[in-house]
């Protein structure tokens, strides 16, 4: 459990083109090697700076409440207030009802990309997205399985968060506008998920190690 008080294309085989501009991303399923770099831990000075460096928002409205809140037994959430206009507020809900089969078969739909992905560990869809508010995904099977480690976790919602802020907040590409600085980092996942978990943690994070890289270990 985490109370927290506070993708990448390397998949074997054929997988068909993304579109140019996706509508939809996920943690993705991940290389099958282990990240060997150091064990990453969750800072909450560190994940407000890179709140407001991505996204101009910083944690507020949440009625006294914890905030950003994630407990893999019963989900997340998040409530933001922009720091460039006060009246504009931000709010995320993170569910964990949906196996991570489903999840894939949500995002190849989302994006027309039929058997891209067997499974996703995480996703958000811009149709999930309404104006300021948005709702996303962490696969079920995830967040109930021991061998995935808690920090590894909420690495992945922490992905997920960005994804879902990037709509809300009208970036351009969200889903694909940040491959060539994921690059940089050894990440291919294009999404502005990735480059705020690797902002936050140092790097992608591995769900059975919990040691930063680029892999997401699923």
């Amino acid at each position: 459990m985490i109370a927290v008080f506070i993708g990448y294309d390397d998949c074997a085989g054929f997988l068909p083109r993304l579109p140019q501009n996706p509508t939809g991303s996920g943690a993705q399923a991940g290389r099958p090697t282990l990240n060997t770099g150091p064990r990453a831990r969750f800072d909450r000075k560190r994940f407000n700076k890179c709140l407001q460096s991505y996204f101009g928002i910083e944690p507020g409205g949440s009625g006294g409440a914890i905030n950003p809140f994630w407990d893999r037994r019963y989900g997340g959430s998040f409530a933001g207030i922009a720091t460039g206009n006060p009246g504009h507020r931000y709010s995320v809900v993170t569910n964990i009802n949906r196996h991570s089969t489903v999840l894939a078969q949500d995002l190849n739909r989302a994006n027309n990309t039929p058997g891209r992905w067997i499974t996703q560990s995480g996703i958000s869809l811009a149709s999930d997205v309404y104006g300021r508010w948005g709702v996303n995904y962490i696969a079920s099977d995830v967040a109930a399985n021991p061998i995935y480690l808690d920090i590894g976790v909420l690495a992945a919602y922490v992905h997920e968060l960005g994804n879902t802020l990037g709509v809300e907040t009208g970036m351009p590409d969200p889903y694909g506008g940040y491959a060539a600085e994921n690059a940089k980092f050894g990440v291919s996942d294009p999404d502005v998920g990735a480059a705020f978990e690797r902002c936050v943690f140092g790097g992608l994070v591995g769900l059975r190690t919990g040691r930063l890289g680029s892999n997401r270990e699923f």
